[in-house]
């Protein structure tokens, strides 16, 4: 076990893009696919006496946390817990105010460096027990969203995005945690297909 010191982690995620195409190769190999929301990436850290909230930048995310998520939160939680979350509100259109977690790299005080991210994600889903399935993410509150996991059809799940979805997140289930200091450590595990825009395109 690995005692959580309170030091910053930076969020894992994907830094390389790959095009439709190669959808069905990610999906042969069995990685999962998750939905890319238009939000800031952020570091959520919970404690029985706060809620701290920091960007991939190691910047505090400055954000009026709406009522009734920080009850939520500390209800389900009563030791340290880490996320990593995207925060739907200053790019989305119609989605505000939405906590959106996709990891978590510190459950009940301990540091999970070296665990896979199926091991992370089945903690993930353990720590919110009564959540409601929804297509690309399960409701835990109306304010705070858990990503969903695809194991197949990645073309017709990128597909049938729409609204505020940015693409999707390609993960290798059996990708390991390394040390969270470093931005791009956690990169090697996943990969990004954005849905092209007027202002992207592969």
């Amino acid at each position: 076990m690995i005692t959580y010191a309170g030091q910053y982690l930076f969020p894992p995620r994907p830094d390389n893009p790959v095009p439709v195409g190669q959808l069905e190769f990610y999906e042969n190999r069995g990685w999962w696919a998750q939905s890319k929301k238009n939000g800031t990436c952020a570091l959520i850290t919970v404690t029985p006496g706060s809620i701290q909230m920091m960007n991939r930048h190691h910047q505090p995310l400055k954000w009026t946390m709406p009522r009734g998520v920080a009850e939520f939160l500390h209800d389900h939680l009563n030791q340290t817990t880490v996320f990593a979350a995207e925060l739907l509100h200053h790019k989305t259109v119609a989605t505000k105010n939405i906590l959106y977690l996709f990891d978590v790299l510190v459950a009940r005080g301990e540091y999970l460096l070296g665990t896979n991210y199926a091991f992370r994600y089945d903690a993930l889903v353990n720590l919110f027990p009564h959540s409601v399935p929804g297509i690309t993410h399960n409701l835990l509150n109306p304010r705070v969203w858990m990503a969903r996991c695809i194991g197949d059809h990645f073309l017709d799940y990128f597909n049938g995005l729409a609204g505020d979805d940015e693409g999707i997140v390609l993960k290798d289930p059996m990708g390991i945690l390394r040390d969270c200091s470093k931005a791009t450590a956690n990169g090697y595990w996943q990969v990004k297909c954005r849905r092209q825009t007027k202002n992207y395109s592969f």
